[in-house]
């Protein structure tokens, strides 16, 4: 595996936190039975930021991959592929859509949270705090990536021995 692809999965890590939201608030009759949980967890897992800063959010993740990418193929005095470019769109819209990633979360709520739980969250992403915090995830990312871009240039070497040595080690098994 290459520098490039641990990258790629250290900025699809961070990125995962912050999947997903639109401004519906989860009703306040919603019951306690399995399925009302399961649609109240939807609901909550709609209601923390609208589709258009989800998509300023995913757009802000990719161009930070691309901006890490471009800068160690850059380093390597190589260029990133217009196809790569091309994939990372694709594979985003097609496994990171907004509700994709709104139904995973519901299904991790309803499983993890009780009925009371998801409407105190909700109460919280209807305060003015919460709405600047998820206005500041975009910005958070793009200095996130210069971050990771940092600590990957200042440890190259050093990656690229034990990424060698645990390609050598899985050849040996």
């Amino acid at each position: 595996m290459s520098i490039r692809a641990v990258s790629w999965f250290v900025m699809l890590g961070v990125a995962s936190p912050f999947a997903c939201a639109s401004r519906r608030a989860p009703s306040a009759s919603i019951s306690q039975n399995p399925e009302t949980l399961q649609q109240l967890a939807l609901e909550v897992a709609h209601s923390g930021m609208s589709q258009e800063q989800y998509a300023s959010t995913m757009q802000a993740f990719e161009n930070a991959v691309l901006e890490t990418l471009e800068k160690q193929a850059r380093a390597e005095n190589k260029k990133l592929s217009p196809a790569f470019r091309r994939f990372l769109a694709e594979f985003t819209a097609q496994y990171a859509s907004y509700e994709t990633v709104c139904a995973w979360e519901a299904e991790f709520y309803a499983s993890m949270f009780t009925a009371a739980e998801p409407r105190e969250m909700a109460a919280y992403q209807r305060t003015e705090i919460y709405r600047k915090q998820v206005s500041l995830i975009p910005e958070m990312f793009q200095r996130q990536a210069r971050w990771i871009q940092q600590v990957l240039e200042d440890h190259r070497e050093e990656i690229k021995a034990k990424i060698a040595q645990a390609e050598r080690d899985a050849r040996l098994n």
